[in-house]
């Protein structure tokens, strides 16, 4: 065989040009895929329009499930049934501004039923005062008894003459 001198530039060139031929290909089609022909404002449905200065004419609703952000206990001093709420929904309130009110029906039942028990322990605090008045008037009795006896005729060796005091 014959050596022409000639370099085999050929198959290295087809080596590069055909893979960058396929490449193209693929880009092109990726691209027809992802944007078809027709399309200008890239498959989405909406419109877009200038910002201008007024009124919304238009509202967006929406369903879901909305959390305060900041939340904070109300612990009345007293329980009982919330009668009206004196603030509105997303209002701001202040410390000490009143939120609600509660029923006065269930303050005057709390109420009644703290006087009735108050005066049950007033009365209880008198029988006890009533039962110890005639228990010191039972000991001053005895007392006096026991004085009475041990000086009409018999001697006590104690010497002291007083009740209770013992050898």
């Amino acid at each position: 065989m014959a050596s022409t001198g000639k370099p085999r530039r050929s198959f290295r060139w087809s080596v590069v040009v055909v893979p960058l031929g396929v490449l193209a290909v693929v880009a092109v089609a990726a691209l027809l895929v992802i944007r078809p022909f027709g399309r200008t404002n890239g498959g989405s449905d909406y419109l877009t329009e200038a910002v201008a200065l007024g009124d919304l004419e238009k509202s967006i609703s929406s369903s879901g499930k909305l959390e305060a952000g900041l939340t904070t206990a109300v612990n009345p001093k007293v329980p009982g049934e919330v009668s009206s709420v004196s603030v509105r929904m997303g209002e701001r309130v202040k410390r000490g501004d009143p939120l609600f009110t509660i029923s006065k029906d269930d303050l005057s039942a709390a109420y009644n039923m703290a006087n009735q028990k108050l005066k049950a322990a007033k009365a209880q605090v008198n029988a006890a005062k009533s039962s110890l008045k005639v228990a010191q008037a039972t000991v001053v009795q005895s007392v006096d008894e026991v004085l009475a006896s041990g000086s009409g005729g018999t001697n006590n060796t104690s010497g002291s003459g007083g009740v209770g005091d013992t050898d």
